[in-house]
């Protein structure tokens, strides 16, 4: 496997992905590319995760899928949340129409994700 398409880091205990400017187009090509977020969704202690898509400017329905995906592993496990965060004007459509905007939890900012779930740690 090649060097990381991403930065991730641990804040509050909230697992933060943010995905390098190559993914400024997300489609099914760069899913490829990003199999060890999935990986990690399975294994963070705390299962906690923002993925930030403030740099991904358009993406497809396997995008779609594969942000489903996550949410869905980091979500099985007990005490587990995941939220996307920086969404473009694109992807709030996207998203939006798509009617994903109802299943996963979405955040204008990286910060504001990280600060509601790391308090949903707090309180458990």
């Amino acid at each position: 496997m090649g060097e990381a398409k991403f930065d991730s880091m641990l804040q509050f205990g909230v697992t933060v992905i943010i995905l390098g400017p190559e993914f400024a187009s997300a489609y099914q090509g760069a899913i490829l590319e990003l199999q060890e977020i999935p990986e990690m969704a399975e294994v963070i202690d705390p299962p906690l995760m923002v993925l930030d898509l403030s740099r991904i400017e358009y993406f497809g329905s396997a995008f779609i899928a594969f942000l489903i995906m996550i949410s869905k592993k980091v979500r099985a496990r007990p005490g587990g949340r995941f939220a996307v965060s920086g969404l473009t004007t694109f992807a709030e459509m996207a998203l939006h129409t798509s009617k994903v905007d109802e299943v996963l939890t979405v955040f204008e900012s990286t910060t504001d994700a990280v600060e509601a779930l790391a308090k949903t740690r707090e309180n458990a």
